[in-house]
C-alpha cells in the first residue's frame, strides 16, 4: 500500500503546487490590492484540491479504470449489433448527463433551461458514442470521422455564424468530459477493442473520447437554432469580500451539493457495473471488496476536488481576468494565461488517466513525456488565445475555423494512433479545472469593459479542446520523420553490411 500512496502523495504535489506559485507570484507582483479572504479562499480550495486528486487518482487506479474495462470487454463480447447500439447510448447518455462537470457549466448559461440543455447535450453525446463503439468494431479510421464531422460541423457554423449558440456548442463538449465521463468512456472503448480489435487494438483503443463529444456539438448547434438566449447578455458579477470567519462555513455549506452530485455522476456505472456482474459473476470477493473501496476513494476525491475549484478558483479567476485587463500594460493577461494553462492542465485528473492509458496501451513505444509535453503547451496556447481574444475582442470563429481545418488536414499525415489520442486529448484537457478558472478568468476579462455578450464570453474552453489536438499531431509528425529518418538509416546500414560481407 505505502509503495502506491507514495507516488500519488508525490504526483498531486507535482501538479498543485506550482499553480500556487504562480498564483502567489501574480498576486504580490501585478495585483498588491487583492483582497486577502479572496487568496485564502484559493488557498483553501488548493488544499481541497489537492486531497481530491490524490483520492481520485487512487480510486480511479482501483475502480473507475478496471470497470471500465471490465464493461467494455463485456459489451464488447455479444455478437448482437442492436444490443452493443442500445447499451453503448445509455451508456453514453446516462454517464454525460449525471457529469457534475455540464452541471457547472450548464449553470452558466442565462435564459435556458438547465435540464433541457444537459438533456441535449446527453442525446447528442449518445448517438456518436454509439458511432465511436461501431468504428471499432468495423475497423473503420477516426480521421474519416473527425473530417467528415467537423466538414459538416463547420459547414454549419460558416452558414450559422450569427448564432451566439456556437460558442456553447463547442465549449459543452468539453464541458461534457469531465473527472467522471473521461476515465469510464476511455476504459470502456479499451475494453471493446481488447476483445474486438486484432492488428488496429493500438489505435483502437483512442479516440472514443474525441468522437463522443462531437455529437454534443451537433445537438447544440440545433437546440441553438430554437432557442433565444444566445441573444442575451450574460452579467459576470465582481467578487464581493467575506468575513475571514466566514470562509470555513463557504465549503461547508457547498459540501453537501456536490455529495448528492456525485453520488448521482457516479451511479450510473456502478449500476451498469451490478448488471452485468450478476449476470456473468465473473469476480471474486475479494476483488469486489477493492473496487468498492476504490469507488469510496473516488466518490470523496471528486466531491472534495468540485468543492475546492468551484468555491475557490471560480472568484480568483474573475478577479484576475477584470483587474490584469485594467493594467496599462494589459498584454501581460496573454504571458500569464499561457503560464496559467499549463500548470491548470497539469493539475487536471482526467489528464493523469491518459498518460496510463497511453503508457499500458502502447507499450511504452509512445512516451508519457512526449504527450505530456504536446498537451501542456497546446492547453497554454489556448489560454494565451482566450486572452487574445477577451483583449482585442476576436470573433471565435477566427480561431475555431482554421483550426479544426489544420487539426483534420494533420490527421491524414500522422500515424493512426496520434491522431486518436490527439482528439481525445482535447476532450480530456476540457475538464474541472478548465471549467472552474480558466472559463471565469476569460468572464473576468469582459467584465472590466462591462458585460459582453455570450459571442465573446464563451468559447474559452472549445479552444484548450482545440490546441492540443494540433499540438499533439504536430509531435505525431516529427515522431513520424525521426522514425522514418532511424528506419532509413538501420536499412542503409544492413545493406552496407550485407555490400562488405559480399566482398
Amino acid at each position: 500500500m505505502r509503495k502506491t500512496i507514495l507516488p500519488k502523495i508525490k504526483e498531486t504535489l507535482f501538479s498543485c503546487l506550482p499553480i500556487a506559485v504562480i498564483i502567489v507570484l501574480v498576486r504580490f507582483i501585478f495585483l498588491p490590492d487583492m483582497p486577502w479572504d479572496l487568496f485564502v479562499l484559493f488557498f483553501v480550495g488548493l488544499m481541497l484540491l489537492m486531497l481530491g486528486i490524490f483520492l481520485f487518482s487512487l480510486g480511479t487506479d482501483n475502480a473507475m479504470i478496471p470497470i471500465g474495462q471490465m464493461l467494455g470487454k463485456n459489451v464488447g463480447k455479444s455478437k448482437n449489433i442492436w444490443f452493443i447500439i442500445i447499451i453503448s447510448f445509455f451508456i453514453g447518455a446516462f454517464i454525460v448527463i449525471a457529469e457534475p462537470n455540464l452541471h457547472v457549466y450548464a449553470e452558466q448559461i442565462p435564459k435556458v433551461d438547465n435540464n433541457l440543455f444537459i438533456l441535449v447535450v446527453g442525446l447528442g453525446i449518445g448517438v456518436f458514442f454509439v458511432l465511436g463503439i461501431l468504428r471499432t468494431l468495423f475497423k473503420i479510421k477516426a480521421k474519416y470521422i473527425f473530417s467528415i464531422t467537423y466538414f459538416i460541423i463547420i459547414a454549419i457554423v460558416i452558414i450559422n455564424n450569427q448564432n451566439s449558440f456556437v460558442s456553447i456548442a463547442f465549449d459543452s463538449a468539453g464541458a461534457a468530459t469531465g473527472p467522471i465521463a473521461v476515465p469510464f468512456i476511455m476504459t470502456f472503448g479499451a475494453g471493446i477493442a481488447a476483445i474486438r480489435s486484432s492488428k488496429t487494438t493500438e489505435s483502437d483503443s483512442f479516440g472514443l473520447v474525441g468522437i463522443a463529444p462531437l455529437g454534443s456539438i451537433f445537438a447544440v448547434l440545433v437546440f441553438g437554432l430554437f432557442s433565444k438566449a444566445g441573444d442575451s447578455l450574460i452579467v459576470v458579477e465582481d467578487y464581493v469580500s467575506v468575513e475571514m470567519s466566514q470562509i470555513p462555513s463557504l465549503f461547508i455549506k457547498a459540501l453537501p451539493q456536490y455529495m448528492i452530485d456525485v453520488a448521482i455522476a457516479i451511479s450510473p456505472v456502478i449500476i451498469l457495473f451490478l448488471v452485468f456482474q450478476l449476470i456473468h459473476r465473473d469476480i471474486s470477493f475479494r476483488y469486489a471488496k477493492k473496487l468498492i473501496i476504490g469507488l469510496i476513494y473516488l466518490y470523496i476525491g471528486i466531491t472534495l476536488f468540485l468543492t475546492g475549484t468551484n468555491i475557490g478558483f471560480v472568484p480568483l479567476g474573475q478577479y484576475f481576468g477584470k483587474h490584469l485587463t485594467s493594467l496599462s500594460y494589459s498584454w501581460i493577461l496573454i504571458p500569464i494565461g499561457f503560464l496559467i494553462g499549463v500548470l491548470i492542465i497539469i493539475a487536471e485528473p482526467a489528464v493523469h488517466v491518459l498518460k496510463k492509458q497511453v503508457e499500458q496501451i502502447t507499450g511504452g513505444a509512445i512516451p508519457n513525456s512526449m504527450i505530456f509535453f504536446s498537451l501542456t503547451i497546446g492547453v497554454g496556447s489556448a489560454v494565451a488565445l482566450t486572452m487574445v481574444r477577451a483583449l482585442y475582442h476576436i470573433n471565435i470563429l477566427y480561431f475555431l475555423v482554421p483550426g479544426y481545418i489544420i487539426a483534420n488536414v494533420l490527421s491524414f499525415f500522422v500515424p493512426e494512433v496520434f491522431t486518436a489520442i490527439a482528439f481525445d486529448s482535447g476532450s480530456v484537457a476540457t475538464g474541472v479545472m478548465a471549467s472552474t478558472f480558466i472559463v471565469p478568468l476569460a468572464m473576468g476579462s469582459y467584465l472590466f469593459d462591462g458585460p459582453g455578450s455570450l459571442v465573446n464570453s464563451f468559447g474559452a474552453v472549445a479552444l484548450v479542446a482545440m490546441m492540443p489536438i494540433i499540438a499533439i499531431q504536430i509531435m505525431g509528425l516529427i515522431y513520424k520523420i525521426k522514425s522514418s529518418k532511424k528506419k532509413h538509416e538501420k536499412v542503409k546500414k544492413a545493406d552496407t553490411t550485407i555490400v562488405e560481407l559480399q566482398d
